[in-house]
């Protein structure tokens, strides 16, 4: 028999639950009562019944403490919140702490009642009750899902080991034809933070009873906790001939899915949905092409739900480099210029490779804003999405406005200043530029030191270094070709120069900043 607890400070609504049903008759027991949170805590965890009705205002020890305290202990049975009233605050608060479901108290007597617990299904109470699993149970659980994480992520298994495997760990899926559903919560440390001591067990409890809720009438399923913020539901349908059966009954599920995560949760997932067409042998490759739809959120962020047919061709980051070129003129909007070229990929549709993408987008703001005249770190740490990014960028155009207004130049220096980065790859003496701009070499010196805040030199050589930087984050050239386009009359002068203005060798430089050509 199933066991079921009431909890509730008023006798008359444990009294009339209690005389409503025949419950033997039906294959339930009342286990037992409890009036208030403190004995509700402990009857929960020393009876350990499958199914709780839990009142979810109680004075003192309310409901929701209650069911908080006995998920943190790892009670994984079923519980209902009972309402008086349909209080959707305290409804999703407690769906976020690992709720299964709420019902009004007024819709639970009789026939009513019986049939709210028969819904519960046979198959939801042992998913969901931890302790009714023997030891070994358990341990086959955890075979089984390190089993199928293992396939995913490296794959290398025959089709003659699949089976194998399927009968040792009881894996309930048949056949190659494997879809994967796979949810990733967006901005998960901020949701995190919402549960006491960052407790991932209660996150990952309710999104199981959300998932296992909508598939439980699908026969072929796995789902498991892949990381603490992305969780793999595999199915098959061996008994389906149908795609667009199967199209349908995934598109059901996720969808439902999408809108419980939202809407009583409060939390924003990016969902990707997929077929394996590689054979059970290269589940790897599924895996890596689930990643980068996953990826696509951080581009798309108000996109729920991922497909790869929802975008076109993979974006060739040349184009990026050539369009922050060719806006060179709007120099006060660096970022500004990055998210626009975003924006106008988002309208074709481009799938983004976001590994690639960061990599070109930091080697083009480093050199730009240095090229402003910005020293300026590009740290990209807590940058989720675009949004994110977009104000990460106006923090660094701000900085490259101010730089640029104190560094106004006048007409002689803006056209020395031209001179020098023409001809960087030459020999520049400072009397040449002066006689060439039609001044004496006194008054040029004095008005550019005055100007740039340091002499005529010490500008030359740092632009030869800003220049090298260049090439060596774009280019595969070696360092005795980089120094003689940047105008160092060796490759041991140009190290040593390196080295004192950057505090590192050309070859540290290149290695530290991941550059790949």
């Amino acid at each position: 028999m199933k066991q079921i607890l009431i909890v509730d400070d008023e006798h008359f609504v444990r009294l009339g639950i209690r005389a409503s049903v025949n419950w033997e008759e039906n294959d339930y027991i009342i286990s037992g009562e409890a009036e208030n949170g403190i004995e509700a805590v402990e009857k929960i965890m020393s009876l350990s019944p499958q199914i709780v009705l839990l009142d979810i205002t109680m004075p003192g020890k309310s409901g929701l403490d209650v069911l908080k305290e006995v998920r943190e202990k790892g009670y994984r049975g079923y519980i209902v919140m009972l309402t008086c009233h349909k209080e959707f605050d305290l409804i999703q608060q407690a769906i976020r702490l690992g709720a299964d479901d709420y019902v009004l108290k007024n819709e639970l007597h009789g026939e009513k009642m019986l049939q709210y617990v028969n819904k519960i299904s046979k198959e939801k109470l042992i998913f969901n009750s931890q302790q009714s699993d023997t030891d070994d149970i358990k341990e086959k659980k955890y075979f089984k899902v390190n089993f199928l994480k293992n396939i995913i992520r490296f794959g290398g298994i025959t089709k003659e080991q699949f089976r194998q495997s399927q009968e040792r760990y009881g894996v309930c899926l048949q056949g190659d034809d494997i879809y994967f559903i796979v949810i990733k919560i967006h901005k998960f440390i901020n949701i995190l933070e919402r549960y006491e001591r960052g407790s991932s067990q209660i996150l990952f409890h309710t999104m199981e009873s959300m998932v296992s809720d909508q598939i439980r009438n699908i026969k072929e399923k796995e789902f498991f906790w892949m990381d603490a913020d992305m969780y793999v539901l595999m199915l098959t349908f061996s008994k389906e001939p149908s795609t667009a059966k199967k199209n349908e009954i995934i598109n059901l599920v996720v969808n439902q899915l999408e809108y419980s995560f939202h809407m009583l949760l409060n939390i924003d997932t990016a969902i990707a949905v997929i077929k394996n067409n590689y054979g059970i042998e290269d589940l790897s490759k599924t895996y890596i092409h689930i990643l980068q739809l996953l990826e696509q959120k951080y581009f798309y962020p108000e996109i729920k739900i991922f497909r790869r047919e929802m975008f076109a061709e993979n974006i060739h980051l040349e184009e990026l480099r050539t369009y922050m070129e060719q806006k060179a003129d709007e120099e006060d909007c660096v970022g500004g210029r990055l998210i626009n070229w975003i924006e106008e990929n988002k309208k074709k549709k481009t799938f983004f490779l976001k590994e690639e993408f960061q990599n070109q987008m930091v080697k083009i703001l480093y050199l730009l804003y240095e090229k402003y005249g910005v020293k300026q770190d590009i740290n990209l740490k807590g940058i989720e999405d675009i949004i994110d990014l977009r104000e990460r960028l106006k923090e660094y155009d701000q900085k490259l406005s101010e730089s640029m207004k104190q560094n106004a130049y006048s007409h002689l220096v803006a056209q020395a200043v031209k001179i020098i980065n023409e001809e960087l790859q030459k020999e520049i003496m400072q009397e040449e530029v002066a006689e060439r701009l039609g001044v004496s070499a006194s008054y040029f010196s004095r008005i550019f030191s005055k100007e740039l805040k340091q002499n005529f030199s010490s500008y030359i050589i740092e632009k030869r270094i800003e220049k090298a930087k260049n090439l060596i984050l774009t280019t595969n050239l070696k360092q005795y070709e980089i120094a003689e386009m940047c105008g160092f009359h060796s490759s041991v002068h140009f190290n040593n120069m390196f080295k004192k203005i950057c505090g590192k060798t050309p070859n540290q430089f290149r290695n530290e900043s991941g550059a790949r050509i």
